[in-house]
């Protein structure tokens, strides 16, 4: 018995080869997978042997037949399916993709763990709307392409037709959402916990256990224990609404990386810090003006939106000229334009790739190496140049980190233009962010943001002289930038008293660590007393919140605006200290 749900058909020699490869089943109600290596082609075939076939074939093939018509780009296709003498199976062609399988054992690099959830998560995301939903997703389900990232097979077909069914290793189980293990299905929130427990297994190198991650990863940020709890709760209804705010959260706990989805547009400014330098009291409210100061120190201006570095190194090598596609568009997949511009928009040319913000598109005037402009603002835009040689630079008393280096910012020209300069093993790299003057600092910030997502072929930035000089003070305000952004965000949503309280005690641990560091330093330790008054107004934040009256609430506002005015105060004065 055997049923062709996809035109791209097998033969009889096909299916001679897998009739052997699933002759020896493990067990009744034991799902497993296996590769089948053709004449051209490797197909990815998972099984179950159901001693009641009569009741289960039917099932199982329409379990299978809801899979072959979605239309998610990430699913690889459904080439057939078949029983032989009750063992239920379907094939999915695999072509030049690798088993994820086969890469476990070891703690994978955070980076890499976050982009590969991150695209299992869009994937499953965008077949939930199909009412498509995973009631299993095993590591031996994922492929990884290093052109497309990661492509999904099964989702748990044998699952769903079986119901109860058995696990040959109990550590299968762990990639099983708990509602479908108490029999009531996948739901639209199993998505998160497949994929918060794959990125358990990819950072720890084993399956989820007891306790959190950090016990096995002492290197990983304490936050990341909060998002993985809150992934792999046992609750749905207390799980991410979906699988992208997980890949997320992941990615600011683990990267400190202030990702932002596309669209999204920063909270409003609770009022102006009046206590705030002079130089920072142009209507910039607390965020803005903890980040500026910080930014002399190292701060990372903008952060990259979530796309894995595999597609942008696909954007990277495809472009001859400047290029503004989606994802989908890009790879042909088959996905649709709807995808958001901001995670998937590119311009390249000439070896390098930035990620545009939402409204920007390519420039095609060939002036620059890569160029970018706002749809609607002829007189701005983004240039970037690899020039042999060192290009004058006008002032050399300004580092910032743009993204993943460090460069000479010059502010000469500003607000009109701000320019970068990064020495590479090329020459020297220009970046130019220019700006009509209505719209000059919401544009230049744009700007950098695509800038600071730069990626280049085969070329290297070097570092600034003289900017290491003090790489402990440096890492330690970094950190407490990026982690205060993240944090205050997270704050800023936090409806529930158990939320803010939550989040305000990371805001506690963030600032008694940064305190910690920068007490290693006696030129910093102004800003380490800061930093510990800081802790001590979010402790009585923390402590304020869900009480009868506002009061203890407003006041504990503000006292931590006015700590954190003093601590910007304090890196301010400390950057600008000969």
């Amino acid at each position: 018995m055997l049923s062709q749900p996809s035109p791209s058909s097998l033969s009889s020699e096909d299916e001679r080869e897998i009739a052997e490869a699933l002759a020896d089943p493990p067990g009744p109600g034991i799902p497993f997978q296996t590769l089948v290596s053709l004449d051209r082609r490797t197909l990815s075939v998972s099984a179950v042997w159901s001693p009641d076939r009569e009741l289960t074939w039917p099932r199982f093939g329409e379990a299978v037949a809801r899979r072959a018509e979605a239309s998610g780009h990430r699913l690889l296709p459904v080439v057939g399916t078949g029983d032989l003498d009750g063992t239920h199976w379907v094939a999915y062609e695999v072509g030049g993709a690798v088993s994820l399988a086969m890469h476990l054992g070891a703690p994978w690099p955070a980076a890499s763990s976050v982009d590969l959830v991150s695209d299992v998560g869009q994937a499953l995301d965008e077949i939930a709307a199909e009412e498509l939903l995973p009631w299993e997703l095993a590591p031996g389900s994922v492929f990884v392409d290093t052109r497309f990232g990661a492509l999904l097979t099964d989702l748990g077909s044998a699952r769903e037709a079986l119901g109860d069914l058995i696990a040959d290793d109990h550590d299968a189980l762990t990639f099983v959402p708990p509602e479908v293990m108490r029999g009531e299905g996948a739901g639209d929130r199993s998505g998160v916990f497949v994929c918060g427990s794959l990125l358990y297994q990819l950072l720890a190198g084993e399956p989820p256990g007891r306790g959190g991650i950090t016990r096995l990863r002492p290197d990983l940020p304490d936050d990341i224990d909060l998002v993985l709890a809150r992934a792999t709760a046992r609750d749905s209804l207390e799980r991410y609404a979906e699988a992208r705010e997980l890949s997320q959260s992941a990615r600011r706990a683990l990267l400190d990386e202030l990702t932002e989805e596309a669209g999204d547009k920063p909270a409003a400014p609770d009022r102006p810090l009046d206590d705030a330098p002079a130089e920072f009291r142009d209507a910039l409210d607390d965020d803005q003006v903890f980040a500026l100061a910080a930014s002399s120190a190292d701060y990372e201006w903008v952060s990259e939106p979530p796309v894995s570095r595999s597609l942008k190194i696909v954007a990277a090598a495809g472009v001859a000229l400047a290029l503004a596609v989606g994802v989908a568009a890009g790879f042909a997949l088959g996905e649709d334009d709807t995808t958001e511009p901001s995670a998937t928009t590119f311009a390249g040319g000439n070896g390098m790739v930035v990620t545009l913000p939402p409204g920007w598109s390519a420039g095609q005037d060939g002036r620059s190496d890569l160029s970018a402009y706002p749809t609607a603002d002829g007189f701005s835009g983004l240039t970037i140049n690899l020039n042999e040689g060192d290009a004058e630079i006008v002032s050399r008393d300004d580092p910032v980190r743009l993204g993943k280096f460090d460069a000479w910012r010059d502010t000469s020209a500003a607000p009109a233009a701000v320019r970068y300069y990064a020495p590479t093993t090329a020459g020297t790299l220009t970046i130019a962010c220019e700006a009509s003057p209505g719209a000059a600092r919401g544009t230049l910030r744009l700007c950098e943001r695509a800038a600071s997502t730069l990626e280049m072929n085969a070329v290297r930035v070097l570092s600034l002289p003289g900017v290491i000089e003090q790489p402990g003070v440096r890492a330690a305000v970094s950190r407490l930038a990026r982690d205060r952004a993240a944090d205050r965000r997270r704050l800023a949503g936090a409806r529930r008293p158990s939320g803010q309280r939550e989040v305000a005690n990371a805001l506690v641990r963030a600032y008694e660590r940064a305190a910690r560091r920068l007490g290693e330093h006696p030129e910093a330790a102004e800003m380490a007393a800061a930093a510990s008054r800081s802790a001590r107004a979010y402790r009585s934040l923390a402590r304020a919140a869900g009480g009868r009256s506002s009061r203890p609430w407003n006041n504990a506002r503000e006292a931590v605006r006015r700590a954190e005015a003093a601590l910007a105060e304090a890196i301010a004065a400390h950057n600008a200290a000969p």
